[in-house]
């Protein structure tokens, strides 16, 4: 909602019809209010990343609201002779199992999580692409070990603490930096490409066909929790954790969920 200047957290939201998309027959209310921002955040990340059939790919942030769709996404895409790996909370294993994922790599028994990926799938075991729902700088500075040397590194963003002004400047700069900065690494670059989501208007074709996929149950959305009006404070403090497993949504109405 950044070009309306209002905000998108109201009971009443005016927006253009060219935003706006036909909820599939049979779908929630929550379905529907999850699926947009999310899904095509992460439909542009797989496409920005050119998967295609047979690659290799990482999904970190696997079961969070960008992760989930794109991990359901990526295992569309690669098909069968595709290998999808994941990594997210051991909590939420079985969750990123059920959505497509090959194998599961809990980030907490991880300390060096960056070391423990070059580790096991380095070599030839190398990833083609790292779909990155979360936004961990130190995986892609550390990223050469598991992915190949023409891979790319596709993130929603970097991951931030707060909305203080101070830290999202921070990650302003240190995109700037992932998308200039030489990628030899002699020279202090990471050696693998960067490539970042930049999803400003989606198009009406990228939305229809988020609706299409969401009806014919190629991707389902994953909600972590439902909140009502009153308890907006309560719904953020759950998003700005970091550990929400899908979306958390704010139920505005008595509308059925």
């Amino acid at each position: 909602m950044l070009k309306s200047g209002i905000g998108g957290l109201q009971k009443v939201v005016p927006i253009p019809a060219k935003y706006c998309v036909k909820l599939p027959q049979g779908k929630k209310l929550i379905e529907g209010a999850g699926l947009m921002l999310a899904g095509c955040t992460a439909l542009l990340q797989v496409r920005q990343a050119g998967v295609k059939r047979g690659d290799r790919v990482l999904v970190v942030g696997a079961s969070g609201g960008v992760g989930s769709a794109a991990l359901q996404m990526v295992r569309d895409a690669v098909g069968s002779g595709g290998y999808v790996v994941a990594v997210c909370s051991g909590r939420n294993v079985e969750l990123v199992k059920g959505l497509g994922a090959d194998e599961v790599v809990d980030y907490t028994q991880h300390g060096d999580l960056s070391g423990y990926l070059s580790g096991r799938f380095g070599g030839e075991g190398r990833f083609d692409h790292v779909i990155d729902g979360y936004g961990n700088q130190e995986l892609y500075k550390n990223c050469a070990g598991f992915l190949k040397e023409e891979g790319v590194y596709e993130a929603a963003g970097i991951h931030y603490t707060s909305y203080r002004y101070w830290d999202l400047f921070k990650s302003v700069v240190t995109i700037g930096l992932n998308l200039v900065w030489p990628r030899s690494r002699w020279l202090g670059g990471t050696g693998r490409r960067f490539k970042i989501c930049s999803l400003d208007d989606p198009g009406m074709e990228m939305m229809q066909l988020l609706a299409d996929m969401l009806g014919d149950g190629r991707i389902r959305v994953a909600v972590d929790s439902v909140w009502g009006w009153e308890e907006v404070k309560e719904g953020f403090d759950v998003l700005m954790g970091g550990h929400a497993a899908g979306k958390v949504v704010i139920k505005v109405g008595e509308e059925e969920e």
